[in-house]
């Protein structure tokens, strides 16, 4: 078929689908005269065309006007047809563990910050059980001790329902998570004293609650969503860092661009992190205060472990093998 009558017969098409892309690249959700379905046949018509135009050596103007509309339908569909929730299964199965991934020094250092200093608290107040009150009020210990007492018939949650509870634990969660990630920007100073702040107050509870005899009660308690928050809280300081990397060693751009690359880098965490505390929320106020078996906490609270574990192990590899390929 020569190029003058391939033109006469398929121009149609190329024409409807270049008024069906202008109507879909306009912002907003007014109704549209073409279907998206003739619109997707449209586009798989006119890349069927470019290929022959291509592989018959038609004029550099025509194989320009196809591959722009190719290029154009290829945008519009994919992302007409891409609705918020495909967006976030894409980041929770690959984006998401990934960039943790890709991250793993600055989690690393985040977990540092954050566990260190639990450990090194954990093991003070095991030589001097009293140093838990330079770091807690006796009003606040009381109010642990209360809540984790083993003869206390009471749910163990900060609210009186269960729904008021999943609310405070979003807040008061995703709050830390904020700060800690936000305040990478005063060169991870900010990141650095919320991480350590935060390992050091956990680790006295739990050390005192042992040394008491709580333990067990706060065990069970935690078993369920300590996989999930803590993770979180840790994701969140590596987001800060990842803003105090780029701000103290930009490398060879300038500290703007680096600034905006890290953006990028460090919201991929904290929107995941924000996600995990989430669910953090859920278990707490809808699980970890009702009194079951240790035995099934404890199995449950490991197979959470073992879940998130593998999730960041192994989760989007194989989309990674795919775009290689």
């Amino acid at each position: 078929m020569k190029q003058a009558h391939f033109n006469r017969v398929r121009s149609g098409d190329w024409d409807q689908l270049e008024k069906a892309l202008k109507l879909y690249e306009k912002r907003g959700n007014r109704p549209k005269s073409i279907k998206p379905s003739e619109m997707v046949k449209l586009y798989r018509r006119t890349a069927r065309d470019l290929y022959v135009a291509q592989s018959r050596s038609y004029s550099t103007d025509l194989v320009d006007r196809l591959n722009a509309l190719c290029i154009r339908g290829h945008n519009v569909v994919y992302t007409y047809r891409s609705g918020w929730l495909a967006k976030l299964l894409e980041f929770l199965t690959a984006g998401f563990p990934r960039q943790v991934r890709k991250q793993w020094p600055l989690v690393l250092a985040s977990a540092g910050l954050f566990l260190i200093p639990a450990l090194v608290t954990s093991l003070l107040i095991i030589q001097d059980p009293q140093r838990i009150y330079s770091i807690m009020t006796d009003t606040q210990i009381s109010s642990y001790e209360s809540m984790y007492d083993p003869n206390n018939p009471r749910p163990r949650r900060q609210a009186d329902s269960s729904l008021a509870a999943f609310g405070y634990y979003v807040a008061n969660n995703a709050a830390i998570g904020l700060r800690t990630a936000a305040s990478g920007v005063l060169l991870g100073i900010g990141t650095a004293i919320i991480l350590i702040f935060n390992g050091t107050v956990l680790s006295a509870v739990t050390t005192h609650l042992w040394l008491i005899g709580s333990g067990p009660e706060l065990q069970k308690f935690v078993a369920g969503h300590s996989s999930t928050e803590l993770v979180a809280i840790v994701l969140s300081g590596a987001a800060g860092l990842r803003f105090a990397q780029a701000l103290i060693a930009p490398g060879r751009t300038s500290r703007v661009s680096a600034l905006r690359d890290a953006a990028k880098d460090a919201m991929v965490l904290a929107y995941g992190a924000f996600l995990m505390f989430l669910l953090a929320a859920f278990i707490e106020a809808f699980w970890s205060p009702w009194r079951f078996s240790g035995v099934l906490k404890y199995n449950v609270g490991i197979a959470l472990w073992v879940i998130v574990i593998s999730y960041f192990l192994f989760a989007g590899r194989s989309a990674v093998r795919s775009n290689a390929d």
